[in-house]
């Protein structure tokens, strides 16, 4: 209900800001799908492009670290968020951020599930590329 506050005091419509947090969480899932193999059209050609320039910019920009926020509120079964990433999702982030192959921070965010052990375990193996 916060975030619908926040985004109702830009001035937008309660129409507007309905679509926006249904648009948010339409989102989550399709990138969850996808991550997972799960999407019927597979992963659209624009978001792997997207996804390798991205990760040649970081290359070329050659950051001296990456400083990763790692949000477990976006689990599925979290009691306060409604968004739907699983443990194989965070393990895929953690793997995707060590191909990177500079030195990484990490922040841990929300995550309120009794599954967060399991979820910063699956993070962690990615990292470790498991």
């Amino acid at each position: 209900q916060e975030s619908l506050d926040a985004l109702s005091h830009l001035g937008l419509t309660e129409e507007q800001v309905t679509s926006l947090w249904h648009s948010e969480y339409a989102l989550y899932e399709l990138f969850a799908q996808m991550v997972r193999g799960e999407h019927p059209n597979g992963v659209p050609e624009r978001f792997l492009t997207m996804a390798d320039e991205i990760e040649a910019e970081a290359r070329a920009f050659k950051p001296d670290v990456v400083i990763a926020s790692a949000g477990f509120d976006a689990y599925a079964g979290d009691p306060l968020c409604n968004q739907k990433l699983s443990a194989e999702d965070f393990r895929w982030y953690g793997k995707t951020l060590a191909g990177l192959g500079v030195p990484l921070a990490n922040a841990m965010e929300g995550g309120y599930s009794d599954d967060l052990p399991d979820l910063v375990t699956a993070y962690l193996e990615g990292l470790l590329s498991k």
